[in-house]
């Protein structure tokens, strides 16, 4: 492998009560009723998202007790109420902080049985769906003033908001390996994270190895075999490539992760993690972490965790 240097709109209506009092400031408990919603990237900066059981959506800031009220997505789209409500936004980003960005911040999920692409603007009414971007996407970063998304199977699209949104093909479907694909940004480049699962009987999932691509544009991406001073944290949701000097303890050219698994707790079904493990892209092993350094923990519980 090379080394690393080398419209059709759907707008759903939005309800009548939303303008009267759609931004308050208050404290917010430190729990909500709602499922929470991973939002990635720099710009979050304490932002979350829940997802009501009635649909509706709400973006709070758990730093500064900023609260905002979004339209909901409804049945309209590609799922219908019978369908498990946790199930209907997968993952969020916001383009910037809407508490400082007032009138130009821009959030983008991927949503329902089909994963889609969404997006809405401040002050709008509706949320848009991007039905000329396709289905089946697994992660949605914001960079560089663009939207970028992956599909399963490694296309990538962009999607640039000015007074319309235009759609760009990047590159088409290449690859058919991997049951997750992370979106991440290095040096100002976008790279594909794929990581490929095992599924076990015992109803865990066994990460046994990742690739790391660089984009090339319009075409296929390119393997590449050492991220030089780099390293990839890898959630459930999302990753994110920090300098590993940044993070006492860590070890470059790594992805750290963390495999899941699914238990029974008083009749509920319910996913949890094992510990922290280390795959080396220079040796394509897995190495498991019986003492993480503080700073790992603490790096994702700030970039990976909801």
């Amino acid at each position: 492998m090379a080394d690393f240097s080398d419209n059709q709109l759907l707008s759903i209506p939005l309800p009548k009560s939303f303008h009267e009092d759609n931004i308050k400031h208050n404290v917010l408990p430190l729990q909500t009723h709602g499922k929470p919603i991973y939002i990635g990237g720099t710009s979050n900066k304490g932002w979350h998202m829940t997802l009501e059981e009635t649909s509706e959506i709400t973006l709070l800031n758990i730093n500064t007790g900023v609260k905002i009220q979004l339209p909901e997505i409804s049945e309209q789209n590609s799922f219908t109420r019978s369908k498990v409500q946790n199930e209907i936004v997968h993952k969020a980003v916001l383009s910037s902080q809407p508490d400082i960005d007032a009138d130009n911040w821009i959030a983008m999920v991927i949503y329902g049985d089909s994963k889609e692409l969404a997006y809405y603007k401040a002050g709008g009414e509706t949320w848009t769906l991007l039905r000329e971007a396709g289905t089946m996407y697994d992660d949605v970063v914001f960079h560089e003033g663009k939207f970028f998304a992956a599909d399963e199977y490694g296309k990538v699209v962009s999607c640039e908001m000015k007074s319309s949104h235009t759609v760009t093909l990047v590159t088409e479907r290449w690859f058919f390996w991997g049951q997750k694909l992370y979106i991440a940004t290095m040096e100002e480049r976008i790279f594909l994270v794929v990581r490929c699962i095992a599924d076990r009987s015992d109803f865990a999932r066994k990460t046994r190895d990742f690739k790391v691509c660089m984009l090339v544009h319009k075409h296929k991406g390119k393997s590449i075999g050492h991220l030089k001073n780099w390293v990839i944290l890898a959630g459930r949701y999302h990753c994110v490539a920090l300098p590993h000097y940044s993070i006492n303890g860590l070890k470059e050219n790594c992805i750290y992760f963390k495999d899941d698994y699914l238990h029974n707790l008083k009749g509920s079904v319910l996913r949890d993690e094992d510990g922290f493990r280390c795959f080396s892209l220079k040796d394509d092993t897995i190495d498991e972490l019986q003492d993480p350094p503080y700073a790992l923990l603490y790096a994702w519980q700030r970039n990976i965790v909801c």
